[in-house]
């Protein structure tokens, strides 16, 4: 609170004069606490009586985890690209914080979800899915360098951190059962390949003994004749 006081050079008395001299003025407009009694002043006014806030468990997206999954995640090798469906999960991750987080601020009808987490920053965070796969660990740091967001809290950075790390953990299992599919389909036209080879390889054999039975056949008549 600031006051603006004009010097007229003048001396009224101290029940006159500001705050300063009369400290008790400022007490109706000082900030009040949980157990302040002024909030409770028109308490008996409504029909039901009010009640006592539920306490809110703290929510674990909103732990910093900076160091989480660091012994456990593999990194993905530069120049793999993340499918779409997997793409697609992150973008539906980030949108259903983005609602929580607007229902718990109200959901004020003059400020959408988008206000929270805007699309330019909702498409950077997916387009960026391939680097957060190559790095050990997903950092506050990281998501400012790749995302610029001048809007958000640390503790808005912080949860999508453990958004992002919950993402890669799935992603990366079904990256490796995609390689692994891959791999066995590779090994399978290998095999194919290999017995086709082998199956050519029979028949100019089987055709060379052939021929070399024609010519001793032929030679052996010869001389007969």
């Amino acid at each position: 609170m600031t006051w603006t006081i004009l010097e007229l050079n003048r001396n009224p008395p101290p029940e006159r004069c500001c705050y300063l001299c009369n400290p008790n003025l400022a007490s109706p407009f000082a900030a009040a606490n949980p157990r302040d009694p002024r909030l409770l002043t028109f308490a008996n006014d409504f029909k039901y009586g009010l009640t006592v806030p539920i306490s809110r468990p703290g929510s674990s997206a909103s732990i910093r985890t900076d160091v989480s999954n660091a012994s456990s995640f593999i990194p993905v090798r530069p120049g793999v690209k993340v499918p779409q469906e997997e793409q697609e999960k992150l973008r539906e991750k980030l949108i259903n914080w983005r609602n929580q987080k607007h229902q718990l601020r109200g959901s004020p009808l003059f400020l959408s979800a988008q206000t929270i987490l805007p699309p330019k920053q909702l498409n950077a965070f997916v387009s960026q899915s391939n680097r957060f796969l190559q790095e050990e660990i997903v950092t506050i740091c990281l998501l400012r360098k790749l995302v610029p967001w001048d809007s958000a809290t640390e503790t808005d950075l912080a949860e999508i951190v453990s958004i992002i790390s919950n993402w890669r953990d799935t992603a990366t299992i079904a990256f490796r059962a995609l390689r692994l599919h891959s791999a066995e389909l590779e090994r399978k036209e290998d095999r194919d390949q290999n017995l086709q080879i082998f199956t050519l390889r029979e028949r100019l054999q089987l055709n060379s003994q052939h021929l070399l039975l024609g010519s001793a056949y032929l030679v052996q008549e010869k001389k007969l004749l």
